[in-house]
């Protein structure tokens, strides 16, 4: 259920009330994501909600029979909305980012998937558990080893051949950098995937796909430039040279629509102050976060 409704101070000293979201607003509605299930021949118990907000509710989860292994079970929208139903939309994101785990899986960089959610022997529909990546997002200000950048290139650029664009890496919380110092990759409901072989020249989506990769690379050398400016030539620190149309695009209709959309959440009363989601009763918190994990390697106390 969605929590109560809890009150967060604004700039000026005041604590106005700040009211959950509705269920639509909610992937699961009045759900939250299920207390246990199996996937990967296993029986997960979760321990925390990650996030839930409009298009998917994300939580982690450790196996019954050994608390020190994670996974994360991710619910789609199955949420209508004033009598509209957006399940389709759900199971249009679901399918999307498990085909580029399908083709994707085996890959280093890549979380594992464990496959199908099923809960009492009812398969959850459009949701999918992986493996928990130990690690954390990469952080503003954080400088990783020498290699990692080269790498996460390297990774970048499979996905292409694979012919997946990622889309999302303006995100930094969607690059971790795992325990062992390398990059991985995780979220992708939003990439964009063209056809293979003879089917290619039928897709339209292969015709967007060129743009679209030029996006990722983008977003790469920006996230370089701050984060390990000392590897990179004058001419790779020139973002104008990456920038593809798409981002323009994006900065010219996109992004108002965001800022639009946190200050509909503020008027709404579900956020304050600027629209940050920090300001929420239950805040979009990042995923793949080890400051959410249990400390202790003997297990956590789990939920029933």
């Amino acid at each position: 259920m969605p929590p109560s409704a809890s009150t967060t101070p604004d700039p000026d000293g005041t604590a106005p009330t700040v009211r959950p979201r509705p269920r639509w607003l909610r992937a699961l509605g009045a759900d939250d994501p299920p207390a246990r299930f199996d996937a990967g021949g296993y029986t997960w118990r979760r321990l925390h909600i990650y996030k839930h907000d409009a298009f998917a509710a994300t939580a982690l989860y450790a196996r019954a029979d050994d608390a020190t292994q994670k996974a994360v079970g991710k619910f789609s929208r199955r949420q209508s909305a004033f009598g509209v139903p957006f399940a389709w939309l759900g199971e249009l994101f679901h399918r999307r980012e498990q085909e580029v785990y399908r083709r994707m899986q085996g890959e280093p960089g890549v979380p594992t998937v464990l496959g199908e959610i099923d809960v009492d022997g009812y398969i959850y529909p459009s949701a999918a558990a992986r493996l928990y990546i130990e690690g954390h997002p990469l952080e503003e200000g954080e400088r990783p080893h020498d290699a990692f950048f080269p790498t996460l290139e390297k990774l970048i650029r499979r996905f292409h051949a694979q012919r997946v664009a990622i889309v999302d890496l303006h995100k930094r919380d969607n690059i971790l950098v795992g325990d062992d110092g390398e990059p991985y990759l995780i979220d992708f409901q939003i990439s964009l995937l063209a056809s293979r072989g003879w089917r290619a020249w039928f897709d339209p989506r292969a015709w967007w796909l060129p743009s679209a990769k030029r996006a990722d690379l983008y977003h790469l050398m920006k996230n370089w430039r701050r984060h390990r400016p000392d590897q990179l030539t004058p001419e790779q620190m020139d973002l104008d040279r990456y920038r593809p149309v798409s981002i323009r695009l994006w900065r010219k209709f996109i992004r108002p629509i965001h800022a639009g959309r946190r200050w509909l959440f503020v008027k709404l009363g579900f956020r304050t102050g600027k629209g940050d989601p920090a300001t929420e009763v239950a805040p979009d918190l990042r995923p793949d976060d080890p400051s959410l994990t249990p400390p202790s390697s003997t297990g956590p106390k789990l939920p029933a």
